[in-house]
């Protein structure tokens, strides 16, 4: 038996290694936006390099990632390091009944920035959950799949951060 992986795996491998980059460019660009109020050169260079990150990632066709309390996970691999906290807005998608999110080829930078408007929602306070959000936003190339939650709740712990109850 050989250890170097066969060519399957390491495609996987690679493929996973691609979408974590592109989800921490998307988190990079969530955290922008928040920062700067979506104005400015670094942010530009964000959204571009989002762009360029996202239609790459689906040259291959769409991706399909879940959503659950530990951050997005493609196939068994999450996309977030070990170790690495998980951003409040994941938990927060979770929380509010999104099981997936699935990216189509065309997405366009107006989807991008709907996508990213509704992830900062919590930050301006916003009282509808963020289903509701996608909802409204009817983006074409950006799905989600959702769980009705009606009968889980989060709370705030001592140290500030949201939990299932």
């Amino acid at each position: 038996m050989s250890d170097t992986p066969s060519p399957a795996a390491a495609e996987d491998t690679q493929r996973v290694e691609q979408l974590s980059r592109c989800f921490a460019t998307l988190d990079k660009v969530v955290r922008g936006m928040r920062l700067y109020e979506g104005k400015g050169a670094l942010i530009e260079r964000l959204m571009a390099d989002l762009e360029l990150k996202l239609s790459t990632m689906l040259e291959q066709g769409e991706v399909t990632v879940r959503v659950t309390p530990i951050g997005l996970v493609y196939g068994t691999s999450p996309l977030t390091a070990a170790g690495e906290k998980t951003p409040r807005y994941l938990f927060r998608l979770f929380c509010d009944g999104v099981r997936e999110l699935t990216f189509l080829p065309g997405v366009e930078r107006s989807e991008i920035v709907d996508l990213v408007a509704v992830l900062n929602m919590e930050a301006q306070g916003e009282d509808e959950d963020l289903v509701t959000l996608l909802w409204k936003k009817q983006m074409r190339h950006i799905q989600y799949f959702a769980a009705d939650t009606l009968d889980m709740t989060t709370q705030v712990s001592a140290d500030g951060e949201l939990r299932l109850a």
